[in-house]
């Protein structure tokens, strides 16, 4: 039987020393690597504004009678039906969270909902969940707010309510801890559910549309215009759909929302996308449809 040097062995424990410590040093990276790039998703999902991306901000002004070319668009109001969609939150490198978008309701009130859930490493916060909830009057294909409430889980400075008077043209919101009145004189929606009005302006198209939305605290003018069709490859297959561009009106525009509307599928959002300074900051993409 070979002898075995002492030299020799104490060489081999320094060389699994040494690998033992390289190995936890790389582990150790990776983990810190991990969680700072959960950090900054953390950081980018309370900026990029999911609520937004789904809710183009405003309501309707004016209305021009030409369809964009390329898709054929019913003339008449359809009866609104109820659905439930979910959408792929992320970017181009990740998946930050889910969205559930659904419409339900009978007569001429309805509900109008979106849920967005963190994903993955993003559970781990235990924040960013949000949750809005638009009751509408619905009449001669028009829309009209009668109450909105958001929350945003871990995040209570950003909740909001609000509840509309139609007949004083005036409505009382909650925001930050304060009660505020304001009154109207033309038409507002909330920002939750116009994406709804801009869907049922598709019907019998439109060119731009200069829109007004309560949002956060106050009113915004926010423009829309039909920049023509596309087709999408999707979770629910290849779709021609209306690209509709949306930005703050008398802004800077650095921040533009992009969505696209499919006839095929009632005119529902399949796909959305928010820039900020040219720079995609979040995407949202349909999965699944129920109708």
């Amino acid at each position: 039987m070979p002898l075995i040097r002492k030299d020799n062995v104490r060489s081999a424990r320094m060389k699994t020393t040494s690998g033992n410590k390289y190995r936890w040093i790389h582990l150790l990276t990776l983990g810190l690597a991990k969680l700072v790039l959960q950090r900054q998703w953390q950081t980018r999902l309370r900026r990029m504004d999911l609520r937004k991306i789904l809710s183009p901000t405003a309501f309707a002004l004016c209305l021009c009678a030409l369809a964009a070319p390329g898709l054929s668009v019913s003339q008449q109001s359809e009866p609104l039906k109820p659905f439930e969609a979910k959408y792929i939150v992320g970017n181009n490198l990740l998946t930050a969270a889910q969205a559930t978008v659904a419409l339900t309701g009978t007569g001429d009130t309805w509900i109008y909902s979106l849920s967005i859930a963190p994903t993955g490493l993003f559970k781990l916060s235990g924040k960013g969940r949000i949750e809005e909830i638009s009751t509408l009057n619905f009449a001669d294909s028009q829309f009209q707010s009668l109450s909105y409430n958001h929350r945003q889980l871990g995040d209570e400075k950003r909740d909001v309510s609000a509840s509309f008077d139609w007949e004083n043209n005036q409505f009382t919101y909650q925001y930050r801890g304060e009660e505020h009145v304001e009154e109207f004189s033309e038409p507002v929606h909330d920002r939750l559910s116009i994406t709804l009005t801009v869907r049922e302006r598709l019907r019998s198209g439109f060119e731009e549309l200069t829109f007004q939305v309560f949002d956060r605290g106050r009113i915004k003018s926010v423009v829309f215009k039909n920049e023509g069709t596309e087709t999408l490859d999707t979770k629910l297959g290849k779709l021609d759909a209306y690209k509709i561009r949306s930005h703050n009106g008398g802004g800077t525009r650095k921040r533009v929302t992009t969505t696209w509307y499919a006839p095929t599928l009632d005119f529902l959002p399949v796909k959305i996308e928010q820039h900020k300074e040219g720079k995609l900051i979040a995407r949202l993409s349909i999965s699944t449809l129920t109708q």
